[in-house]
């Protein structure tokens, strides 16, 4: 590091002037002073990085939770279906909906001999 000051020193002349070593010191700590504030640049930027890093992280580890959440819930749902399927209320509403069918097969099985003949006409079926 001496040496690098002896050749500032010595080596150090602006339009044909010579610097004082004291103003190379000076020179020097600025330089050091600005390279410092690119490593902390830099060192600020990675930070920054990390903490991007981090945030992406716990996103995702909040968005897989969030999915296991709402496959519970889908597979609660599909359960609570099942169950739905399978209780009085169904089975009662599936016989109403079984005797309709049964009524109107019934009553159609009657009105296939009823049937209206006219003259000079053609044939008309009764149907309600």
């Amino acid at each position: 590091m001496c040496d690098i000051l002896v050749s500032m020193i010595t080596n150090s002349s602006v339009a044909g002037k010579k610097k004082s070593p004291l103003d190379v010191l000076e020179d020097i700590l600025e330089d050091s002073k600005k390279s410092a504030s690119g490593a902390n640049i830099i060192a600020d930027s990675d930070a920054a990085v990390a903490k991007e890093e981090e945030k992406l992280v716990g996103v995702r580890k909040q968005q897989k939770e969030q999915a296991q959440e709402d496959q519970i819930g889908i597979q609660r749902s599909l359960q609570e279906i099942a169950n739905l399927k399978n209780s009085p209320q169904a089975k009662v509403a599936d016989n109403q909906d079984q005797a309709k069918v049964q009524k109107k097969q019934d009553h159609d099985e009657k009105m296939k001999g009823i049937e209206i003949v006219q003259l000079g006409h053609k044939k008309i079926e009764v149907s309600e």
